[in-house]
């Protein structure tokens, strides 16, 4: 890992940054997926029940009760690697007209209630180290006083390894992202005989900030105190549509104390960002979430959230995304009416032949582009798509996890007809069989506090 990791933000948080000196370190349960921390468990309960025989069941099942009640303490905030991402001045900086803030790793190294972690991609790296932190509750004898301290010791410092891990472990669907976090771990102990919440070895008072109905707790992370030998932040890179002068960026920072700060441009230029925008892997023009009007992203956001996490999370719904695209032919073509995908069940109530597919999708493009389907159409293509509008209408789409505990599940249909009246393919269909896999990244990692 490089000295410097960057902060991608919008202006405004840049302003309130550089001015207040101040980072964010929010709960792991508020991330924007919410069952994020599970990518680990999940991987964790696996492997107990791969270790797990009839000498030593009601151990793990000891410890199994234990973890369950244990909430991770974990705070983080979110660095990149990468200085110049497209991906990320769409997602976390105003559609490029943000910034990065570049900050030195060398000036976190100092404070020894935060670490610098990057972040952990590789499955197979997951479960190697998943082993090696269970190994202690392994050695243990099998029939050892689940009461005793040794037991509760060692399962209170595998389960803390347990969060932590999980506080920097995210699928790989994420790897471009190059994500870099800063995690905090203060001690948050009830204290039920004198009725009052203690805190141990925390950054500041624990702080909440509500956003769209919900508390949201967090801690700060001052960086007001240091040295010209190790400075917080190194430079500063300007999105490929940010409209700051170079002289007055220079001035507002010296006059917040940040004098030697280099300010760069993205070398991505507005012509390559525009293009990167409208056109993907595939040759598909996705909607363009950015474009959409503030309620609707948020509303998009939300539902697609809620889908989701009606299935073990957003991990979950990007994987079964990548699992479609892979399965050729198009799995909608089963005539068995139904998919299986790594995490779950895709069926449907009505077999669908290729050439209604075809039609669909040759409809979606024009969509896309016209805005109507059947607008400007020859009398024969017309025919073509009105009948196949009448065949996939009443069709409805089922998704069901594999595992109940991950949720029950979303349905929805391939056509909506409360739109202006006008037949149209529904947006959740869109993002799963149609546009690239991004949409669906950007809309879920939507960060409605910024809007």
């Amino acid at each position: 890992m490089g000295n410097i990791i960057y902060h991608y933000c919008n202006v405004e948080a840049f302003k309130a940054i550089i001015q207040n000196k101040i980072l964010w370190l929010s709960s792991v349960y508020n991330l924007n997926d919410y069952k994020e921390i599970h990518w680990i468990k999940e991987k964790v309960s696996s492997k107990i029940q791969e270790y797990t025989d009839k000498y030593n069941f009601k151990k793990y099942n000891a410890f199994e009760k234990l973890y369950e009640k244990k909430l991770p303490n974990v705070y983080i905030a979110s660095f990149s690697q990468g200085h110049d991402l497209l991906s990320q001045w769409r997602a976390y900086a105003n559609d490029g007209y943000g910034v990065a803030i570049g900050f030195n790793t060398e000036y976190f190294k100092l404070n020894s209630l935060i670490k610098t972690s990057k972040v952990l991609y590789d499955e197979d790296e997951q479960q190697k180290l998943i082993e090696k932190i269970l190994q202690p509750l392994e050695e243990l004898d099998d029939n050892i006083d689940f009461e005793s301290k040794e037991f509760k010791n060692v399962c209170e410092q595998v389960i803390n390894d347990i969060n932590n891990l999980s506080a920097k472990s995210k699928n790989e669907l994420f790897k471009e992202e190059q994500e870099v976090r800063l995690i905090h771990n203060p001690i948050i102990i009830d204290d039920l005989e004198n009725q009052k919440i203690i805190f141990k070895d925390n950054l500041s008072t624990m702080m909440f900030r509500a956003v769209c109905g919900n508390l949201i707790p967090y801690f700060e992370l001052d960086f007001s105190n240091y040295s010209d030998e190790v400075v917080p932040i190194v430079e500063i890179i300007k999105g490929p549509k940010n409209k700051f002068i170079d002289q007055e960026i220079k001035i507002f920072l010296a006059n917040n104390g940040f004098y030697n700060v280099n300010i760069k441009s993205s070398k991505s230029s507005y012509r390559w960002f525009f293009r990167y925008t409208y056109k993907n892997k595939i040759n598909r023009r996705n909607m363009i979430f950015k474009e959409l009007p503030l309620e609707k992203r948020i509303q998009l956001h939300e539902e697609t959230l809620s889908y989701a996490n009606s299935i073990g999370g957003i991990n979950f719904f990007l994987q079964m995304i990548e699992d479609i695209k892979k399965e050729k032919p198009n799995p909608l073509l089963n005539k068995s009416n139904a998919y299986n995908f790594s995490k779950g069940r895709l069926n449907w109530e009505k077999q669908i032949f290729k050439d209604t597919l075809t039609l669909l999708f040759n409809s979606m493009r024009k969509e896309e582009k016209d805005g109507d389907m059947i607008a400007g159409l020859n009398p024969k293509d017309y025919r073509a798509c009105m009948n196949m509008m009448r065949t996939l209408r009443p069709i409805k789409l089922y998704v069901r996890p594999r595992k109940e505990e991950d949720g029950e599940g979303f349905s929805f249909p391939i056509l909506d007809t409360s739109i202006d009246k006008k037949t149209k393919v529904t947006t959740i269909f869109k993002m799963i069989f149609f546009y690239n896999t991004d949409f669906a990244k950007e809309v879920l990692n939507y960060k409605k506090e910024e809007a």
